[in-house]
């Protein structure tokens, strides 16, 4: 991706989605090139309009998440993958923030790496884990496993898909 203008996704012998590496990273046009380039979190979701025209996800039966597209919803039971990229949430956002969604997370672990550091979290009252990027600039030294925090996006930074079922590679 690095050293390409252009790269083309394939998947069982046909195109997905061929574009510029920045193209596929930040507009995937399927969940399956979502989740092959670069790292994403996946939540299980179901849609709905809401009364001021926008679209929201329903995640665990318990939280709402504004959307910035328009989706084709044939039923509202019909499941949808909801993908977050690790770098698009914000730590502890605090209140106040236009067109934000607010999730509430255990902290399970912390992966250090320098810049490239991980939280690991669990949205409550799911068994599901996320991955969130955990910038070194010392404003998070205090994070801890085991802690309760938020994370956020903007709902411009999420991106959801019709739910299939398929594999990345073969079982044998």
């Amino acid at each position: 991706m690095v050293m390409s203008d252009t790269v083309a996704v394939m998947n069982n012998g046909r195109f997905e989605q061929i574009g510029t590496p920045q193209e596929l990273y930040h507009d995937p046009k399927s969940s399956f090139v979502a989740q092959f380039v670069g790292n994403n979190n996946k939540l299980r979701v179901t849609l709905r309009s809401s009364a001021d025209g926008h679209f929201v996800a329903r995640y665990a039966n318990a939280f709402d998440f504004k959307l910035s597209e328009r989706y084709e919803i044939a039923s509202e039971q019909e499941e949808y993958d909801l993908f977050i990229r690790p770098e698009a949430f914000i730590i502890n956002p605090g209140e106040g923030r236009e067109n934000f969604n607010i999730l509430p997370v255990d902290v399970t672990s912390i992966l250090f790496d320098g810049g490239n550091s991980r939280l690991l979290v669990k949205p409550l009252g799911s068994e599901e884990e996320l991955v969130i990027a955990l910038p070194q600039t010392r404003e998070y030294d205090n994070i801890k496993a085991k802690d309760r925090i938020q994370v956020g996006w903007d709902m411009n930074k999420s991106i959801c898909f019709k739910r299939s079922d398929w594999k990345l590679y073969d079982e044998e």
